[in-house]
């Protein structure tokens, strides 16, 4: 028989009691549609103990139940890794297979590149997180297979493509979804204040933008539009040009002087053990931030996928410690990483779709003894402010406090 300790949302006993009313709820959804479920659940919510409860009471009916967990990225396995181990499971019963490393045990954790080389016959339970991550032919075969149990961890179902409905076939329909409202209400998410911070660019930098924006427009209508410069080869010169002029524009906003200064002021003003984390689009917007923050004598880590895993590792044990209270990222930290309580969020407009939108909501809102603030920072009558209106909706919409400033 497997050895397991008692599992609770905080490591003590009698954890059905210590399961939030969402948990206890999904609990008994996931047993009411004959164990077949997708759990959509906001970023901190709990998601990944919620899970962790429903193979703790399939190991008490079946004490030789064989359970695959199946996650994006490695990293995700050691965020799976650290739960286990604070939640009171003994790792010798936990396996992983990925890349030189290949352990199986009572529980499996893997990466879907790995979980291609399996036979998922070899086991009951299959867990799948970040299920919208699933819609590649050779994992939709893994998903639709008929394991004893399976159950679908993601916060953002929906694909552009459309696959998620096919994903969701696989398991019945059943959905059990819980929105970050209910979560807000229930205070399983910490509430929140928004501060939407619009800019404007001086004369002569706007004077250059509307330059730059004139030859844009001129050979997008001279390629024939957007899906057309698209097609073309990439060392088509055209292509090669209006890829030039983007550039320029998208640096003339994304690395403007005063979008940094903004955010160095942010940083100045939180200066007092609060744990800031500042989202941009690209690595080179983060690099142009982490020298301007250093100039004005703040410490900050960067990681972005320029960053190897070690600095990565090294940044972030470093912010979890408090030698540092400033983390600049881009998509890299969307998902899986298992960070520390952020306190205060900022978010440089660009081009994020509506998944990373919740994601990074979902950064700020872990649940903590002080109510969290959310900067969103764009440049008016730019390419970024269609994009800003747009997410300042959706942040609005679940703020305590909204409050739109102009500088």
């Amino acid at each position: 028989m497997t050895k397991l300790k008692i599992i609770t949302q905080s490591g003590t006993a009698n954890s059905w009691n210590r399961l939030y009313e969402w948990q206890r709820d999904a609990v008994g959804k996931f047993f009411d549609f004959d164990k077949k479920m997708i759990a959509i659940v906001p970023t901190g919510a709990g998601k990944t103990y919620f899970a962790i409860y429903i193979i703790k009471k399939l190991l008490e009916e079946d004490p030789n139940m064989r359970i695959i967990i199946i996650v994006p990225k490695i990293v995700v396995v050691n965020t799976w890794l650290d739960e286990f181990y604070s939640n009171g499971f003994y790792l010798q019963n936990i396996g992983v297979y990925k890349g030189g490393c290949k352990e199986f045990s009572k529980i499996t954790i893997t990466t879907i590149a790995s979980a291609k080389r399996l036979d998922m016959r070899m086991f009951d339970f299959a867990i799948f997180d970040e299920l919208h991550n699933f819609g590649a032919p050779t994992m939709k075969k893994i998903v639709s297979k008929n394991f004893k149990a399976k159950l679908g961890l993601t916060a953002t179902p929906d694909r552009s493509d459309d696959k998620h409905w096919k994903i969701f076939k696989d398991f019945d329909y059943n959905i059990y979804e819980y929105d970050i409202k209910d979560a807000l209400k229930d205070e399983v998410l910490n509430r929140y204040d928004f501060f939407n911070i619009k800019l404007k660019l001086p004369r002569e930098e706007y004077k250059q933008y509307e330059a730059i924006s004139i030859q844009i427009a001129s050979l997008m209508t001279t390629i024939g539009g957007y899906n057309a410069f698209l097609r073309r080869p990439g060392n088509d010169k055209q292509k090669i040009a209006l890829m030039k002029y983007m550039d320029m524009r998208k640096k003339l906003v994304w690395h403007n002087k005063q979008k940094l200064e903004i955010v160095a002021n942010l940083c100045k003003h939180y200066n007092d053990g609060s744990k800031i984390i500042v989202f941009s689009q690209y690595n080179s917007t983060t690099n142009a931030l982490y020298y301007h923050l250093g100039s004005r004598g703040i410490k900050a880590a960067v990681i972005h996928s320029n960053i190897s895993d070690k600095e990565k590792v090294e940044g972030l044990k470093q912010f979890d410690k408090g030698n540092i209270n400033v983390i600049l990222t881009t998509k890299v930290l969307d998902e899986g990483y298992n960070l520390p309580k952020i306190d205060v969020g900022i978010i440089l407009a660009g081009e994020q779709s509506q998944r990373q939108t919740i994601q990074r909501l979902g950064r700020v809102l872990r649940k903590k003894a002080k109510k969290s603030k959310l900067f969103q920072i764009y440049f008016s009558d730019t390419f970024e402010e269609k994009t800003a209106n747009r997410k300042a909706v959706f942040f609005k919409r679940f703020s305590d406090k909204f409050e739109e400033i102009v500088v």
